[in-house]
């Protein structure tokens, strides 16, 4: 992979009703936020279904698994969970409310829905692959020449 200069602020979707991408999380942990300094939004996306919510989010002991592999490097992830008619444009909402400069998506989100946000959202975006690879899906250069972060890739 080549080289980037690091983002600070990560957020990463999640389908809500399948077990959290770990490796997508551990991805995000190594090449972005490995020193510590980043924050990580980790989006539980559900759709909007008239049952209990408590039948819906992620047990205890997967949040666990999110908590003890963030604290591995120093970062302690906010998790939100989303829910909501219709449901992209409650998870967009959410993002232009956090100002990621970096958007992940796990490998359960199909092209059109990331295509949908990389439209709306102007942040950098990753998405992992069916066989575990990170693509990446949109760059944003910074307009700022001061900025701390840009995710352009070096030469």
């Amino acid at each position: 992979m080549a080289a980037f200069d690091l983002p600070k602020d990560v957020s990463i979707v999640m389908d809500g009703l399948k077990d959290p991408s770990m490796d997508l999380l551990a991805w995000v942990l190594e090449h972005v936020t490995s020193d510590g300094t980043g924050t990580i939004t980790i989006l539980q996306v559900l759709p909007w279904l008239n049952i209990p919510l408590s039948n819906k989010k992620w047990s205890e002991d997967v949040m666990m698994n999110i908590h003890n592999l963030c604290r591995n490097y120093g970062v302690i992830p906010q998790v939100l969970t989303l829910m909501g008619h219709p449901l992209r444009l409650v998870v967009v909402e959410r993002i232009a409310c956090l100002h990621p400069t970096l958007l992940a998506f796990d490998r359960h989100h199909d092209k059109n829905k990331i295509k949908f946000y990389a439209e709306r959202v102007r942040c950098n975006i990753v998405a992992m692959n069916d066989h575990g690879e990170i693509e990446m899906i949109k760059v944003v250069p910074r307009t700022n020449t001061n900025a701390d972060f840009n995710f352009t890739e070096h030469e």
